[in-house]
């Protein structure tokens, strides 16, 4: 430890104990808990103590805390197990003790304005990598720790990359004071927390805004699989026209119940209506027919649908994940699934989200695991008014997932109908406000209808992107160059 150190640090066994502490708060503000609060005060304990000691000693115990905290959150959440699930544990972790380490090495020679912007310029980096090379996309970003509507408006400039930076502003500041309180170091910390206010004040005059365009009902039918679940066994290349056979009356019952679903939505008046993911489960030779009696219910009943389907050419080790768009004249567009999750037997993904022009509004398509991936959303053509996005989770991550979709909503400005079978159905207008939400775990079927305006709201990130994570991977630089100079000594003239 350096004479520097605050007295909270100065013994060992203290500084451990508010390590592990820092790590439990950072442990349960994510994953399978959520504390929000605890996602601001956990970085900043780990950070005092990262700077109380020898960068060695500091970051490898720092590294290992994480990694730890990772796999206590993350337990459960991902379906993987054993050797497989400690390497993304281990993966993930270490991704997570960078910015940490980053801010030890560079902020011993930087003065304290400059130094509090080593780790939020460093997390922000890390995460905007993370999210564009990482097969699950943005999962453990900073944002989706937090739930106030006023501060997750943010998004709508920066992406998920504006709260991280707030929030890592904070830490580094309060790890400041921790460490060495003064003047100088409080001047940091009231000016995070002024920032911080602001975001809030400012988010909150924009939650005030009122839509004038008037409000579109949809229903959201999320149903999950009965005895169709069979037609996984398609994808046994042994698979054989008998057994299909046996299989198929158990599909044509779940299609009766899904489209006797979506014609009692329309009587009560939804204009349009979007199953979950993989909402029915179709034999190739099937889908034309499956099709047919689509359109005929778009057409009968003047209403749009939004259907899903697991399409299986039997024998085939791969199925195709689709969303297709139906207008009440019979027109369809067909969106594959652009980002499957790791492992599943899916084939013939898109490469953006697809988007259609429906009497509703200009509409982007996309299926669930899409929306972890913030720049893949963000590539979708024309200017959609809605972000239609079926999905289907499993108890352990239903709500964090939901959560994480609404970040798509107001980072895109378009309304959200997300509905989702064995989880949670939300449906939210252009500024991420709920119109429905809708639990659908232990329930074979659930219909939730909603009020949503058609509003398109413009955005920055839109229009900018990933503007601010790059700016801070050209702020970390400019911040090491700076650092570098401060260790170095001045030639001997």
């Amino acid at each position: 430890m350096t004479t520097a150190d605050g007295a909270l640090f100065r013994s060992t066994a203290g500084s451990v104990a508010l390590l592990l502490l820092g790590g439990a708060l950072v442990a349960v503000s994510a994953g399978r808990w959520f504390l929000p609060i605890a996602a601001w005060v956990g970085p900043a304990l780990i950070l005092a103590f990262a700077r109380a000691h020898p960068p060695a000693v500091g970051a490898g115990l720092v590294t290992m805390v994480l990694v730890l905290c990772f796999g206590l959150s993350w337990r459960g959440l991902i379906p993987v197990h054993g050797l497989e699930f400690v390497a993304i544990a281990v993966g993930f972790g270490v991704a997570q003790s960078l910015p940490y380490c980053a801010d030890r090495l560079l902020t011993p020679s930087l003065p304290p304005p400059a130094a509090s912007l080593v780790f939020p310029a460093a997390l922000v980096t890390t995460e905007l990598v993370v999210a564009r090379l990482s097969p699950y996309g943005s999962w453990g970003a900073s944002a989706y720790t937090q739930s106030s509507l006023p501060l997750l408006q943010l998004g709508s400039v920066a992406g998920t990359a504006g709260l991280a930076f707030l929030m890592g502003w904070f830490a580094s500041a309060a790890a400041g004071v921790l460490l060495r309180p003064g003047m100088a170091t409080a001047g940091v910390l009231g000016t995070a927390i002024a920032a911080t206010a602001l975001v809030w004040a400012w988010g909150t005059v924009r939650l005030s805004r009122h839509d004038v365009t008037p409000s579109i009902r949809v229903a959201m039918i999320a149903r999950d699989w009965g005895e169709e679940s069979r037609a996984w066994r398609l994808l046994n290349p042994k698979m054989s026209e008998r057994e299909l056979a046996r299989i198929r009356p158990a599909m044509e019952a779940a299609s009766d119940s899904l489209f006797g679903a979506t014609r009692r939505a329309a009587a009560e008046g939804a204009r349009a209506v979007a199953w979950s993911e993989l909402a029915m489960l179709v034999a190739q030779q099937d889908l034309p027919s499956f099709l047919a009696r689509a359109r005929a219910v778009a057409r009968r009943d003047t209403v749009q649908l939004f259907v899903t389907a697991g399409v299986f050419t039997p024998g085939a080790r791969t199925m195709e994940n689709v969303l297709f768009a139906i207008r009440p004249d019979g027109r369809l567009v067909a969106y594959h699934k652009g980002r499957p999750v790791p492992g599943d037997p899916e084939s013939g993904s898109d490469r953006r989200p697809a988007t259609v022009d429906m009497p509703l509004g200009q509409t982007a398509l996309a299926i669930c695991f899409d929306l972890d991936f913030p720049s893949y959303v963000r590539s979708r053509s024309g200017r959609p008014v809605w972000l239609v996005a079926p999905a289907r989770d499993w108890p352990e991550v239903a709500e964090l997932h939901s959560r994480m979709a609404v970040h798509r909503s107001i980072e895109n400005g378009v309304a959200l109908v997300r509905p989702t079978a064995r989880g949670t159905s939300v449906a939210t207008d252009a500024r991420g406000r709920e119109r429905a939400r809708a639990s659908t775990l232990g329930r074979s079927a659930h219909v939730a209808l909603a009020d949503v305006p058609a509003t398109l709201v413009e955005t920055l990130y839109t229009r900018f992107g990933d503007w601010l994570g790059w700016l801070c991977a050209a702020g970390v630089l400019v911040l090491s160059a700076l650092s570098w100079r401060g260790l170095v000594p001045p030639p001997r003239s």
